[in-house]
């Protein structure tokens, strides 16, 4: 039961920030007490929920991917840049394996390896073939010396179709952190 009115507590507070400026991250670690602990989090029944607060009110992009031209964001606001380039994707033998940010690489999980793009960064990447979009999340880093912009997971790329084609062209939307 205290599980379920953690869960809506989680909801209700997701959706109150969603569209403020900070962001409020909820995150699970076990505790054995029961208490409150400094830095904004409380513990009960096993479980701690720790609030952080990330991002500032000013968004930040480094630099887009070599290849590829880019331009300023479109009509969204929740979009920082535009660029556009190729886009490969990850043979099955790296799944299992350790990333440049740390992460073990899934690839039933929607993420990507990108040159300059911090860790976290979330980024719309639509195939210009087909029209199909997918959100990914940059956990990994793409050799300087490629001349793809991207490397998508496996999931991410069976979702924009690009499975057959090996490479493509894309248009990737970074999206605000």
């Amino acid at each position: 039961m205290n599980q379920v009115k953690t869960l809506l507590l989680g909801v209700f507070v997701t959706f109150l920030f969603t569209n403020c400026d900070t962001l409020l991250v909820a995150s699970r670690s076990t505790s054995s007490g029961g208490k409150r602990t400094s830095g904004g989090s409380t513990s009960g029944g096993g479980k701690t929920i720790e609030l952080k607060k990330t991002g500032g009110g000013s968004s930040k992009s480094s630099g887009g991917s070599g290849s590829g031209s880019s331009s300023g964001s479109g009509g969204s606001g929740n979009v920082v840049k535009t660029i556009h380039g190729k886009a490969s994707y990850y043979h099955n033998k790296f799944h299992g394996r350790k990333t440049a940010s740390g992460q073990i690489y899934n690839r039933y999980r929607l993420t990507a390896a990108h040159k300059t793009l911090p860790f976290n960064t979330k980024v719309e990447v639509r195939n210009l073939k087909n029209n199909r979009k997918v959100l990914v999340v940059i956990n990994d880093r793409l050799p300087r010396t490629s001349t793809r912009s991207i490397d998508l997971s496996r999931a991410a790329a069976e979702r924009i179709g690009m499975i057959r084609d090996g490479v493509v062209s894309v248009e990737m939307k970074i999206l605000r952190r």
